[in-house]
């Protein structure tokens, strides 16, 4: 920077490429390299042999209302669960979770003999159709429909409702507290997959 003969300051601009890299160097760490090997992601289940739901990310199952979609939901819940059952292979032939992530998992938790743990959260329906979520799982994994499993935990959260002051102004919403409450029972329950029936009873803006 120089100051000209009529004392204004006159600054001397980089040349175009001195530019053009320090632009460069904003998208830097976004640009993939295609020297650097990228890892296979290891996936929740596979069905005839293809890979899908990569465990981390999410995924949504939409549908017309009163299409099976909570049905489908206690079949991929009770495949998530490593359960080698003849009820699953009948509805859904070909649903299974891969060796891979099984065996990941069991890395993971230094247990060589650890199977996956689900939590099933609904916001939606009456309590006693989620308890009948709950034992269709458990009969699709040929276990007792009247016992618990420590491996498969629901929690029901429609009755949630908003918290008001004694002046009835709303402090916290309901859609707040379902997401505190879902975040609390992932800590404490340590599931590796976690299916919510009900989504938007937890989103307060899409």
């Amino acid at each position: 920077m120089t100051e000209g003969t009529d004392n204004q300051i006159r600054i001397e601009l980089p040349d175009e490429e001195v530019a053009r890299q320090q632009r460069r160097k904003e998208i830097e760490p976004y640009l993939l390299d295609a020297t650097e090997n990228f890892p296979e992601p290891f996936y929740l289940f596979e069905y005839n042999g293809v890979p899908f739901s990569p465990l981390g990310g999410i995924q949504a199952i939409s549908g017309q209302k009163k299409n099976g979609k909570t049905f489908l939901q206690a079949i991929l819940m009770a495949a998530a669960l490593g359960v080698d059952s003849n009820r699953v292979s009948t509805y859904l032939p070909g649903l299974s979770i891969p060796e891979r992530t099984l065996e990941h998992l069991r890395d993971t938790h230094h247990d060589p003999t650890y199977k996956p743990k689900a939590l099933y959260v609904d916001t939606e329906m009456e309590k006693l159709n989620s308890a009948k979520v709950l034992r269709r799982v458990h009969w699709l994994c040929d276990w007792r429909t009247d016992l618990p499993c420590e491996r498969f935990d629901v929690m029901w959260l429609r009755s949630v409702t908003d918290t008001k002051d004694d002046k009835g102004k709303v402090t916290e919403r309901a859609y707040e507290k379902r997401y505190k409450l879902i975040k609390k029972a992932i800590d404490i329950l340590h599931p590796d997959v976690v299916f919510i029936d009900g989504i938007r009873d937890i989103i307060g803006d899409f």
